[in-house]
């Protein structure tokens, strides 16, 4: 388990390419970082609509996306304890441009003086251990933005593997103390009804690793 050190003004930023990808992978670091005093915003990228959930228990696109919207403002509420904010990018879910995040992440951190991190809830698809939902084409949008920013603003950028890798290379956070282990619990769990639905066997490992968080450059 690595810990944090605390850091007075500092910003996490959270860039997800779906609603539940954040619980998935950086539940257990949000939930330090919200503890430690960071201002913590996750920045959601698509609106999550092409989920075939919707389309299995006969949801319209506005009902998915409102749910799914409900799902994440829960678990996030959960995570930082109320402390945290959501930016939503309204992108179309499969077909997120990466130039599109990166405009809006530009203008985002042009109004940040402080320090500022960027965590995104995906991990490298073109590296040979990448899981096949990093492949998803919202998720490498993502990973494409996260690397210009980092070229361009030199603030540090940081991946998370997917929760079926946590025992692949990486810093390993996990839960400091009980609070954020229930915090945990919470978040993960308000993703019953979309969520679990779309991605069980993720939420079932996250679950099994107690939301744990592997994170790289």
């Amino acid at each position: 388990m690595s810990t944090i050190d605390t850091a007075e003004g500092r910003t996490t930023l959270v860039l997800s390419p779906h609603q539940d990808d954040e619980a998935s992978r950086l539940a257990a670091y949000v939930a330090i970082a919200a503890d430690r005093g960071d201002a913590v915003e996750l920045v959601q990228v698509t609106d999550g609509t092409a989920t075939g959930v919707g389309r299995a228990e006969g949801l319209s696109p506005g009902t998915v996306q409102r749910w799914r919207d409900r799902e994440q403002f829960s678990c996030w509420d959960w995570l930082t304890d109320g402390r945290g904010t959501i930016t939503r990018l309204q992108l179309v879910d499969g077909a997120a441009r990466a130039e599109d995040i990166v405009s809006a992440l530009t203008q985002r951190l042009d109004t940040d003086n402080g320090e500022c991190e960027l965590y995104v809830a995906t991990w490298h698809h073109d590296r040979p251990e990448a899981h096949p939902a990093d492949l998803h084409p919202d998720h490498i949008a993502c990973v494409l933005a996260a690397r210009e920013i980092a070229r361009t603003t030199g603030i540090p950028v940081r991946f998370a593997r997917h929760a079926t890798q946590q025992e692949l290379p990486g810093t390993l956070y996990e839960a400091q103390t009980h609070e954020q282990r229930l915090r945990i619990e919470g978040a993960l769990s308000a993703y019953t009804v979309i969520g679990r639905r779309s991605v069980r066997h993720t939420f079932e490992a996250a679950e099994g690793s107690g939301g744990t968080s592997r994170i790289t450059e």
